[in-house]
């Protein structure tokens, strides 16, 4: 469950969908929702009995896997809605751990948010933007270890500078050393309070309405001359 949760985190979702937790529907019916879209879409996935398969728009998707994404987030919504419920006692080294890898996620994104600015580094720019969008997201040691990564990556692309800054490099193997102890931390995964729960869970319901909406439509191309398997695709979302 947590890697579908750190695989959607830093995914923004389109303004559009943000509406997905506004809907009058239990969370049990906006998840059962996913999870119906994603065995209709596998059902249908490859033509069979006469009847076109969704594989023929497999290239809009550009490489997406629709059903593995649906699968995906309703594992990380219910999960996290049972975490809300029902939340676990993080471990004590947890909070230790935790100070640990934001302090060096200052001291590495601040050095390297330097290092671009002065030196014009566009790409290098960009990365950074991602591992900030990355930690901003959640506050799961797992999410905390990937920003550490992130920065780490994106620091030995930008050694000669960070140098020149002062930048004391021996931190790029503390940051290393403190993802893996995050990632390998017994209950590091439940280390979120009642309302990140909650929030990150509305983020995977939304981010699941956008793909079920995209479902659908292509549903009514692909299945345009069968009516009745363009009806059984609107009804995958049963608030529709």
């Amino acid at each position: 469950m947590e890697s579908d949760i750190a695989r959607w985190a830093s995914t923004a979702p389109h303004d559009s969908v943000q509406e997905a937790r506004k809907k009058n529907a239990s969370v049990d019916v906006l998840i059962n929702e996913v999870e119906s879209a994603a065995r209709f879409a596998e059902h249908y996935w490859k033509p069979t009995d006469g009847l076109p398969g969704l594989v023929e728009a497999q290239a809009l998707f550009q490489g997406r896997d629709i059903v593995d994404e649906l699968y995906s987030l309703a594992r990380a919504a219910r999960g996290l809605d049972l975490e809300r419920r029902v939340p676990r006692r993080p471990d004590d080294q947890i909070p230790r751990a935790i100070e640990q890898g934001k302090r060096l996620v200052v001291d590495l994104d601040s050095a390297c948010d330097a290092v671009i600015t002065v030196e014009r580094r566009g790409p290098e720019g960009d990365a950074l933007t991602k591992a900030r969008a990355r930690r901003r997201a959640s506050s799961s040691p797992l999410v905390l270890a990937q920003a550490l990564r992130d920065l780490v990556g994106l620091a030995e692309r930008l050694k000669p500078g960070l140098e020149r800054l002062g930048f004391a490099l021996t931190q790029l193997d503390d940051a290393s050393a403190a993802a893996e102890l995050l990632t390998s931390l017994p209950g590091s995964e439940v280390a979120r309070t009642r309302r990140e729960a909650r929030t990150l869970r509305d983020h995977m319901l939304a981010l699941a309405d956008e793909r079920i909406r995209e479902l659908i439509a292509v549903c009514g191309y692909v299945f345009r001359h069968h009516p009745e398997l363009r009806k059984a695709a609107r009804r995958t979302r049963f608030r529709a």
